[in-house]
Protein backbone atom coordinates (compact mmCIF):
# COMPACT_ATOMS: atom_id res chain seq x y z
CA UNK A 1 0.00 0.00 0.00
CA UNK A 2 1.27 3.52 -0.98
CA UNK A 3 2.53 5.78 1.98
CA UNK A 4 -0.16 8.15 1.07
CA UNK A 5 -2.51 5.51 1.05
CA UNK A 6 -1.36 4.39 4.86
CA UNK A 7 -1.44 8.23 6.14
CA UNK A 8 -5.09 8.69 5.24
CA UNK A 9 -5.78 5.07 6.80
CA UNK A 10 -4.11 6.52 9.95
CA UNK A 11 -5.90 9.93 9.92
CA UNK A 12 -8.89 8.30 9.65
CA UNK A 13 -8.67 6.05 12.47
CA UNK A 14 -6.99 8.25 14.55
CA UNK A 15 -10.21 10.49 13.62
CA UNK A 16 -12.34 7.95 14.56
CA UNK A 17 -11.01 7.07 17.87
CA UNK A 18 -10.87 10.81 18.74
CA UNK A 19 -14.33 11.02 17.52
CA UNK A 20 -14.96 7.52 20.26
CA UNK A 21 -12.78 9.26 23.48
CA UNK A 22 -15.33 12.73 23.00
CA UNK A 23 -18.44 10.71 22.90
CA UNK A 24 -17.72 8.74 26.15
CA UNK A 25 -16.58 12.06 27.76
CA UNK A 26 -19.91 13.02 27.29
CA UNK A 27 -21.53 9.76 28.09
CA UNK A 28 -19.46 10.25 31.66
CA UNK A 29 -20.51 13.53 32.30
CA UNK A 30 -24.15 12.94 31.30
CA UNK A 31 -24.01 10.12 34.26
CA UNK A 32 -21.72 8.40 36.19
CA UNK A 33 -22.43 4.55 34.77
CA UNK A 34 -19.84 3.49 37.58
CA UNK A 35 -21.99 4.49 40.37
CA UNK A 36 -25.59 5.14 40.18
CA UNK A 37 -26.98 2.55 37.05
CA UNK A 38 -29.66 1.03 37.48
CA UNK A 39 -29.60 -2.51 38.13
CA UNK A 40 -31.32 -2.64 34.36
CA UNK A 41 -28.43 -0.95 33.06
CA UNK A 42 -26.34 -3.01 34.37
CA UNK A 43 -27.85 -5.94 32.72
CA UNK A 44 -27.35 -4.03 29.69
CA UNK A 45 -23.83 -3.71 30.04
CA UNK A 46 -23.05 -7.44 31.47
CA UNK A 47 -24.85 -8.69 28.33
CA UNK A 48 -26.91 -11.44 30.70
CA UNK A 49 -30.12 -12.52 29.50
CA UNK A 50 -32.61 -10.41 31.37
CA UNK A 51 -34.69 -13.75 32.55
CA UNK A 52 -31.33 -15.55 33.97
CA UNK A 53 -30.53 -11.89 35.66
CA UNK A 54 -34.18 -12.07 37.53
CA UNK A 55 -33.96 -15.63 38.22
CA UNK A 56 -31.05 -15.24 40.29
CA UNK A 57 -32.01 -11.95 41.94
CA UNK A 58 -35.25 -14.21 42.89
CA UNK A 59 -33.27 -16.79 44.15
CA UNK A 60 -31.54 -15.21 46.35
CA UNK A 61 -33.92 -12.44 47.72
CA UNK A 62 -36.72 -15.74 48.10
CA UNK A 63 -34.59 -18.46 49.06
CA UNK A 64 -31.19 -18.11 50.10
CA UNK A 65 -32.23 -14.43 52.45
CA UNK A 66 -35.21 -16.31 53.74
CA UNK A 67 -33.28 -19.68 54.50
CA UNK A 68 -30.93 -17.85 56.24
CA UNK A 69 -33.35 -16.02 58.16
CA UNK A 70 -33.13 -12.68 56.37
CA UNK A 71 -34.72 -10.49 53.88
CA UNK A 72 -33.50 -8.19 51.80
CA UNK A 73 -35.71 -5.37 53.40
CA UNK A 74 -34.35 -5.81 56.14
CA UNK A 75 -30.72 -6.14 56.04
CA UNK A 76 -31.43 -2.64 53.49
CA UNK A 77 -32.33 -1.01 57.14
CA UNK A 78 -29.79 -2.30 59.17
CA UNK A 79 -27.06 -1.47 57.01
CA UNK A 80 -28.54 2.30 56.42
CA UNK A 81 -28.98 2.33 60.46
CA UNK A 82 -25.05 1.44 60.70
CA UNK A 83 -24.29 4.72 58.49
CA UNK A 84 -26.49 6.91 60.35
CA UNK A 85 -25.02 5.60 63.80
CA UNK A 86 -21.87 6.18 61.75
CA UNK A 87 -22.82 10.02 60.77
CA UNK A 88 -23.55 10.55 63.99
CA UNK A 89 -20.14 9.48 65.48
CA UNK A 90 -18.32 11.92 63.16
CA UNK A 91 -20.10 15.12 63.71
CA UNK A 92 -20.29 14.05 67.38
CA UNK A 93 -16.34 13.42 67.01
CA UNK A 94 -16.02 16.68 64.75
CA UNK A 95 -17.66 18.65 67.19
CA UNK A 96 -15.18 17.64 70.05
CA UNK A 97 -11.64 17.88 68.53
CA UNK A 98 -13.10 21.98 67.75
CA UNK A 99 -12.83 21.86 71.71
CA UNK A 100 -16.63 22.44 71.21
CA UNK A 101 -18.08 20.41 74.52
CA UNK A 102 -21.14 22.47 75.00
CA UNK A 103 -21.76 21.94 71.56
CA UNK A 104 -21.49 18.17 71.53
CA UNK A 105 -23.36 17.75 74.07
CA UNK A 106 -26.64 19.82 72.62
CA UNK A 107 -25.76 17.53 69.22
CA UNK A 108 -26.05 14.13 71.42
CA UNK A 109 -29.12 15.83 73.61
CA UNK A 110 -30.94 16.64 70.56
CA UNK A 111 -30.08 13.20 68.52
CA UNK A 112 -30.73 11.05 71.92
CA UNK A 113 -33.92 9.40 70.70
CA UNK A 114 -33.01 8.69 67.16
CA UNK A 115 -29.71 6.68 68.47
CA UNK A 116 -32.11 4.47 70.81
CA UNK A 117 -34.43 3.91 67.76
CA UNK A 118 -31.05 2.68 65.98
CA UNK A 119 -29.33 1.17 68.81
CA UNK A 120 -32.33 -0.99 69.36
CA UNK A 121 -33.15 -1.94 65.80
CA UNK A 122 -29.62 -2.79 64.91
CA UNK A 123 -29.08 -5.05 68.31
CA UNK A 124 -32.05 -6.91 67.69
CA UNK A 125 -30.78 -8.18 64.40
CA UNK A 126 -27.15 -8.47 66.18
CA UNK A 127 -29.16 -10.58 68.13
CA UNK A 128 -30.85 -13.16 65.12
CA UNK A 129 -27.48 -12.26 63.16
CA UNK A 130 -24.39 -11.86 64.81
CA UNK A 131 -22.69 -13.33 61.69
CA UNK A 132 -23.96 -10.69 59.11
CA UNK A 133 -21.90 -7.95 61.06
CA UNK A 134 -18.37 -7.48 60.07
CA UNK A 135 -15.75 -6.55 63.13
CA UNK A 136 -16.02 -3.30 62.32
CA UNK A 137 -19.35 -2.87 62.12
CA UNK A 138 -20.36 -4.62 65.14
CA UNK A 139 -17.38 -2.38 66.79
CA UNK A 140 -20.07 0.94 65.86
CA UNK A 141 -23.05 -1.19 67.57
CA UNK A 142 -21.15 -1.48 70.67
CA UNK A 143 -19.97 1.65 70.70
CA UNK A 144 -23.53 2.98 70.35
CA UNK A 145 -25.11 0.88 72.76
CA UNK A 146 -22.34 1.90 75.59
CA UNK A 147 -23.25 5.51 74.98
CA UNK A 148 -26.79 4.24 75.63
CA UNK A 149 -25.64 2.71 78.68
CA UNK A 150 -26.63 -0.60 77.70
CA UNK A 151 -23.21 -1.87 78.54
CA UNK A 152 -23.93 -5.19 79.03
CA UNK A 153 -25.10 -5.60 75.39
CA UNK A 154 -22.10 -3.64 74.47
CA UNK A 155 -19.76 -6.17 76.58
CA UNK A 156 -21.55 -9.25 74.87
CA UNK A 157 -20.63 -7.59 71.30
CA UNK A 158 -16.78 -7.05 72.63
CA UNK A 159 -16.81 -10.51 73.86
CA UNK A 160 -17.37 -11.79 69.87
CA UNK A 161 -14.44 -9.19 68.81
CA UNK A 162 -11.72 -11.23 70.33
CA UNK A 163 -11.29 -13.48 66.77
CA UNK A 164 -10.92 -9.79 64.59
CA UNK A 165 -8.45 -8.16 67.26
CA UNK A 166 -4.85 -9.73 64.76
CA UNK A 167 -2.89 -7.23 65.53
CA UNK A 168 -0.76 -6.58 69.46
CA UNK A 169 -1.92 -2.95 68.68
CA UNK A 170 -6.11 -4.50 67.98
CA UNK A 171 -5.95 -6.75 71.32
CA UNK A 172 -4.70 -3.13 73.35
CA UNK A 173 -7.66 -1.09 71.74
CA UNK A 174 -10.10 -3.95 72.61
CA UNK A 175 -9.07 -4.43 76.16
CA UNK A 176 -9.39 -0.53 76.41
CA UNK A 177 -12.78 -0.40 75.10
CA UNK A 178 -13.78 -3.11 77.35
CA UNK A 179 -12.51 -1.26 80.54
CA UNK A 180 -14.66 1.23 79.32
CA UNK A 181 -17.33 -0.62 79.12
CA UNK A 182 -17.17 -1.74 82.37
CA UNK A 183 -16.27 2.03 83.85
CA UNK A 184 -19.56 3.93 82.46
CA UNK A 185 -22.55 4.20 83.74
CA UNK A 186 -24.88 0.95 83.02
CA UNK A 187 -25.81 -1.99 83.98
CA UNK A 188 -22.38 -3.55 83.27
CA UNK A 189 -20.51 -0.72 85.83
CA UNK A 190 -17.59 -2.46 88.17
CA UNK A 191 -15.35 0.72 88.98
CA UNK A 192 -12.88 -2.18 90.36
CA UNK A 193 -13.44 -4.50 87.34
CA UNK A 194 -12.47 -1.55 85.21
CA UNK A 195 -9.31 -0.23 86.92
CA UNK A 196 -7.97 -4.08 86.56
CA UNK A 197 -9.25 -4.23 82.99
CA UNK A 198 -7.68 -0.98 82.14
CA UNK A 199 -4.42 -2.27 83.76
CA UNK A 200 -4.43 -5.33 81.58
CA UNK A 201 -4.68 -3.16 78.98
CA UNK A 202 -1.50 -1.43 79.69
CA UNK A 203 0.22 -4.35 80.60
CA UNK A 204 -0.66 -5.56 76.61
CA UNK A 205 1.56 -2.08 75.04
CA UNK A 206 4.55 -3.67 75.80
CA UNK A 207 3.64 -6.13 73.06
CA UNK A 208 3.03 -3.47 70.21
CA UNK A 209 6.08 -3.64 68.39
CA UNK A 210 6.03 0.28 67.13
CA UNK A 211 7.04 2.38 70.26
CA UNK A 212 5.21 5.29 69.18
CA UNK A 213 2.35 3.36 68.38
CA UNK A 214 2.75 1.90 72.33
CA UNK A 215 3.25 5.44 74.02
CA UNK A 216 0.21 6.71 72.17
CA UNK A 217 -2.04 3.97 73.26
CA UNK A 218 -0.70 4.12 77.28
CA UNK A 219 -0.88 7.81 77.38
CA UNK A 220 -4.81 7.16 75.83
CA UNK A 221 -5.63 4.50 78.28
CA UNK A 222 -3.90 6.37 81.18
CA UNK A 223 -5.82 9.64 80.24
CA UNK A 224 -9.19 7.36 80.15
CA UNK A 225 -7.96 6.29 83.81
CA UNK A 226 -7.48 9.75 84.98
CA UNK A 227 -11.30 10.83 83.27
CA UNK A 228 -12.89 7.31 85.24
CA UNK A 229 -11.71 8.32 88.67
CA UNK A 230 -12.33 12.42 88.41
CA UNK A 231 -15.71 11.45 87.08
CA UNK A 232 -16.63 9.21 90.42
CA UNK A 233 -14.94 11.68 92.74
CA UNK A 234 -12.71 8.72 93.79
CA UNK A 235 -10.05 10.21 96.67
CA UNK A 236 -7.27 12.86 95.29
CA UNK A 237 -3.95 10.53 97.02
CA UNK A 238 -5.05 7.77 94.33
CA UNK A 239 -5.26 10.17 91.28
CA UNK A 240 -2.41 12.32 91.62
CA UNK A 241 0.07 10.20 90.39
CA UNK A 242 -1.84 9.38 87.58
CA UNK A 243 -2.20 13.00 87.12
CA UNK A 244 1.93 13.14 87.03
CA UNK A 245 2.50 10.59 84.50
CA UNK A 246 -0.08 12.76 82.37
CA UNK A 247 1.29 15.65 82.50
CA UNK A 248 4.62 14.64 81.32
CA UNK A 249 3.32 13.68 78.13
CA UNK A 250 0.71 16.65 77.97
CA UNK A 251 2.39 19.51 75.27
CA UNK A 252 0.39 22.53 76.74
CA UNK A 253 1.14 25.09 74.69
CA UNK A 254 3.29 23.86 72.34
CA UNK A 255 3.12 24.06 68.77
CA UNK A 256 2.44 20.58 68.40
CA UNK A 257 -0.26 20.44 70.96
CA UNK A 258 -3.71 18.95 69.56
CA UNK A 259 -6.62 18.18 70.77
CA UNK A 260 -5.78 14.90 73.00
CA UNK A 261 -3.55 17.36 75.16
CA UNK A 262 -6.40 20.00 75.55
CA UNK A 263 -8.33 17.24 76.89
CA UNK A 264 -5.62 16.15 78.93
CA UNK A 265 -5.01 19.99 80.25
CA UNK A 266 -8.85 19.77 81.51
CA UNK A 267 -8.31 16.89 83.29
CA UNK A 268 -4.90 18.24 85.24
CA UNK A 269 -7.53 21.50 85.53
CA UNK A 270 -9.80 19.68 87.13
CA UNK A 271 -7.53 17.74 89.67
CA UNK A 272 -6.29 20.66 90.65
CA UNK A 273 -9.45 22.60 91.32
CA UNK A 274 -10.57 20.10 93.30
CA UNK A 275 -7.35 18.55 95.40
CA UNK A 276 -5.27 21.50 95.93
CA UNK A 277 -4.25 22.55 99.09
Amino acid sequence: MPDHDLRAENDRLRARLSAFERSADEARRDKRWYSDNSWQDWVKLSGLPLAFVLACYTFYDDVYLRFKGQDRATISAIESNLREIQKLNEKAYALNEADGISGAGSFEAANAGLRQRLGSQTFAYWQQQPDFFQPSEAQILADQLLLQGRTKDAWQIAETLESSARSASDRVELALFKGRILGAEGDAFDLAAARKQLGAAYAMTDEVAVSSRAQAQRRTILQYRVQMELYYEQPCEGIGPLVEALEVWTLDGTPAEDAQDRAARRLIETYAARCAG
